[in-house]
């Protein structure tokens, strides 16, 4: 905390240390955060970090957050949730002689929290995020995104100011978060558990997919349970709606290869099981739908619905996954699809470390 901070009452704040006391007992924290906190104007979302060195059963740092929940007085409108209702924890592997963690990760946890304010969606059990690009620059990582997961250790903590759960990010490698999207989050992260039990992430460690043995279990899972991603971004999702006067309009999806081809495995396990899958664009969205009659409307300029039969769904995924070109779907009068190139990456931002 900063000077100012410091002699302002922080219940919450205090309630979170004396549960890491309870689990780290003699082991003091080591304490990060921003010269000036977002409350006070700062940039930084999170108002400090705790790392704790633990060497088994592997080396590594446990890091916790403070700033998702409430930390100084009440203010949320539920009087039992402590603002967002969580707190990150991140466990990353280190040497055994290692006295100071990495600060690339500190940047990563702020980066984490930037996101949530700027989306306003809590990270929930369950979820997963795509990092667009490596979480360490360097061509021997192998993580590319995070899944998120009841922390083993820090059960949800009842604070004076609403309930706040430690929700645990866990990194996966691309095949990894694949296979999240076209089964589930937990399967995955439970199949990293069964040879890393605190889920430590490695940022170098292999796919715990290259045993075929897993590999075909997911597969397995997949074709038997369906997906359980409802929605999909890429900002460039979108459509154009052609209105006709004497005759019926038209519509243009358009997406871009890469998201199509991911769109394609998730669809094939969302529709034909009766449920609906979401691709939200910067501004517009695309939902397909189950539905006994194929059909497509569009709600305002915003989102644009298409109703799908199990052929149809199976039908759209094989053409999506094709490439670019453009293309219609049988029964869908009026409806075509557009796959374009994928652009160009921008170079990923590399976000400072915070003050010590």
């Amino acid at each position: 905390m900063s000077e100012n901070e410091e002699q302002q009452s922080a219940p919450g704040w205090e309630a979170i240390d004396a549960r890491l006391s309870e689990l780290y007992p003699g082991q003091p924290a080591q304490n990060y955060g921003p010269l000036l906190s977002r409350r006070l104007g700062g940039p930084d979302p999170l108002d400090g970090l705790s790392a704790f060195k633990r060497l088994v059963p592997r080396p590594h740092w446990n890091f916790v957050t403070y700033g998702f929940s409430e930390l100084y007085e009440k203010s949320g409108p539920d009087p039992a949730v402590s603002g967002h209702g969580f707190e990150l924890t991140f466990r990353l592997a280190c040497a055994a002689e290692e006295m100071e963690p990495q600060k690339w990760a500190l940047a990563f946890l702020q980066d984490l929290g930037r996101s949530v304010i700027e989306s306003g969606h809590r990270f929930t059990v369950g979820d997963h995020l795509d990092l667009k690009g490596p979480i360490l620059p360097g061509p021997d990582t192998t993580i590319v995104a995070v899944a998120f997961t009841a922390d083993g250790d820090l059960k949800r903590l009842d604070g004076p100011n609403g309930s706040v759960d430690f929700i645990q990010a866990v990194g996966l490698t691309a095949d990894e978060f694949l296979a999240a999207k076209r089964w589930n989050t937990a399967g995955v992260v439970e199949m990293v558990a069964r040879s890393n039990p605190r889920l430590i992430t490695d940022v170098r460690r292999r796919s715990v997919l290259e045993n075929a043995a897993l590999k075909a279990e997911v597969e397995s899972k997949a074709l038997e349970e369906g997906s359980s991603t409802g929605a999909l971004f890429n900002e460039a999702t979108s459509f154009q709606l052609e209105k006709r006067l004497l005759r019926k309009s038209r519509v243009l999806g358009r997406l871009a290869h890469a998201p199509a081809k991911e769109a394609a495995q998730v669809l094939a396990g969302r529709v034909p099981f009766g449920r609906s899958l979401t691709l939200a664009g910067a501004a517009q969205s695309i939902v397909f739908e189950p539905a006994d009659t194929a059909q497509w409307t569009v709600d305002g300029e915003a989102t644009l619905r298409i109703g799908l039969d199990r052929s149809q769904a199976v039908v759209l995924s094989l053409a999506l996954g094709r490439g670019p070109g453009q293309f219609t779907v049988p029964g869908l009068e009026g409806l075509r699809f557009e796959v374009v190139e994928d652009p160009p990456e921008a170079p990923a931002p590399v976000a400072p470390p915070p003050a010590d």
